[in-house]
């Protein structure tokens, strides 16, 4: 919160959205998002794409063989199957908070249990914007971390939609919390 009375409109939204005890004193809140909706597609493809290979098999097999096992077992199968894979995706989705705050950056993670992990902006020597071909083709991105005391890049904010905004955002959140 800041040191005003009244607090901000994006904290006032995004305070009881943010677990309990997960700030810290001082901390404020510059941002908090949510992966972008096709996060939900971009997890669960790969169990898709087996479904609908199984259905391509099964129909090119019962043409073979003669028989419709493939439309009457099959199919209702891969259809609950499908079903099951985005339902686990929109949950994942539903869980996963990014936050940014003038002295870390957040992955906030809440399915079953509770599951922060938090880089001091003061640590960060370089933020990255990476995509695959996919995320390229659908506007999104995700943010990659390179800290000044690791030599390993740290995955940090995956599938973010507005990406160059959100990383000029970030940008700029390190360079005031290292005092620039």
């Amino acid at each position: 919160m800041t040191g005003s009375a009244q607090p901000t409109e994006l904290e006032a939204v995004a305070q009881p959205i943010i677990p309990a005890g997960v700030l810290q004193d001082g901390e404020l809140i510059l941002l908090a998002i949510k992966p972008s909706g096709w996060y939900i597609l971009l997890t669960s493809w790969p169990m898709l794409l087996v479904a609908a290979l199984a259905l391509v098999i099964s129909s090119i097999v019962d043409g073979f063989v003669g028989r419709n096992w493939g439309a009457q077992v099959l199919f209702p199968a891969c259809v609950v199957l499908a079903g099951v894979f985005l339902t686990v995706a929109c949950i994942g989705w539903l869980g996963r908070m990014y936050v940014l705050t003038n002295r870390r950056m957040l992955r906030i993670y809440s399915m079953r249990k509770l599951d922060v992990v938090g880089w001091e902006l003061r640590r960060v020597s370089q933020v990255q914007l990476t995509a695959s071909r996919a995320e390229k083709l659908l506007g999104i991105a995700s943010l990659t971390l390179v800290l000044s005391d690791a030599d390993d890049k740290q995955p940090a904010w995956a599938h973010i939609a507005r990406p160059l905004e959100v990383h000029k955002l970030v940008l700029e959140a390190v360079y005031h919390a290292k005092g620039m």
